[in-house]
């Protein structure tokens, strides 16, 4: 019974989307250069972060019970001495946020939403991890034309696995993990809708939309969730509907937006549409709703898509079916008070 109710704790109420935050600096074209860019505050335009704090707001993730952007993390109980306090990270230039100490997190009533800046720190400090963290590799081909030896970078990673070493499942027979967590016992036979990958890029040049690296940067936004997904797939590079909304700010203090998807179909979600001029004051809300909405159009379009309610039901309705007894009340009242006694 105890099993079957953490089960139905796991079942989330609300819908949950993940949004990943990128900034790229003028003539970038090399994965690892944009992830660069937000270790430092140095170089980043300061209405770049201005736009990161109107998306949501901070929560750490060793504290936070809601979605922080990956399972392995998401939806713990804590207690207050197994959380371990590290030092924050001061002067970044957004990578504060990249899921390993923090998230930007935004929630209503149907709705939650984690917003991640991945960095390259992040990704180093978890080669150093063992078997079970993401390899990654930097190879040097020939010089290109200008004298520079251009890299390329690629993360692979089991989509199974946790995230990091103090992570793992309650279960383990090995090392304790640094936080009591709940198990994550979702089966495998019930879907949560398309796998959608939203990105927000920031660009200091608009014409960098058109070399933005999205092939090598995917692999780097795993939530844990693929395997519950209707379209899951071995490979992180198919079967995905990617969604990339691009940010340009103009001399006037207005933001140019384009939209783009990987089968070079534009979502219709709004607010926010593809060539729309948006001020300041409403660009993070508007980017907000609008992956808000595209998450919960794709999810509406698959049509094995199961509601968290409609997911709620069914688990609530299949424990009464499995523990229920019938009982006259004479004999429900007999049997209460006689558990009493024992």
């Amino acid at each position: 019974m105890t099993n079957d109710l953490e089960m139905l704790d796991t079942i989330t109420a609300r819908d949950n989307d993940t949004v990943h935050v990128f900034y790229v600096k003028s003539g970038q074209r090399l994965a690892q250069d944009i992830l660069r860019n937000v270790g430092s505050q140095r170089g980043i335009q300061g209405q770049f972060l201005e736009f990161l704090h109107s998306l949501g707001w901070p929560v750490d993730v060793q504290k936070h019970a809601g979605w922080t952007g990956h399972i392995s993390t998401s939806w713990k109980i804590s207690q207050p001495e197994d959380i371990q306090e590290n030092a924050p990270r001061v002067g970044t230039g957004g990578s504060i946020y990249d899921g390993q100490q923090q998230v930007l997190y935004w929630a209503d009533v149907s709705s939650e939403v984690a917003f991640i800046v991945p960095s390259l720190d992040n990704f180093h400090r978890l080669q150093n991890d063992g078997d079970k963290s993401p390899q990654l590799s930097v190879s040097t081909p020939s010089e290109g034309p200008g004298g520079t030896k251009p890299t390329t970078l690629s993360l692979e990673r089991p989509l199974t696995e946790p995230r990091n070493k103090t992570m793992e499942s309650p279960s383990s027979p090995h090392d304790a993990p640094a936080f009591r967590t709940r198990r994550f016992g979702r089966p495998s036979t019930v879907t949560i809708g398309p796998d959608t990958k939203i990105f927000v890029v920031w660009l200091e040049n608009f014409e960098d939309h058109e070399n933005f690296p999205t092939g090598d940067l995917l692999p780097m936004t795993s939530t844990g969730l693929e395997q519950y997904t209707a379209t899951s797939s071995s490979s992180m590079r198919q079967d995905k509907d990617i969604f990339l909304i691009y940010i340009h700010a103009l001399q006037n203090g207005l933001f140019r937006i384009h939209m783009e998807g990987n089968t070079g179909k534009i979502s219709m979600a709004i607010p926010l549409v593809d060539g729309m001029v948006v001020s300041r004051r409403t660009l993070g809300s508007m980017v907000r709703q609008t992956a808000i909405n595209i998450g919960r159009r794709k999810r509406l379009e698959s049509d094995s898509y199961q509601p968290p309610h409609v997911r709620r039901k069914m688990k609530i309705q299949e424990i009464v079916d499995k523990y229920h007894l019938k009982m006259t009340e004479s004999e429900f009242y007999t049997a209460l008070f006689q558990d009493v006694h024992k």
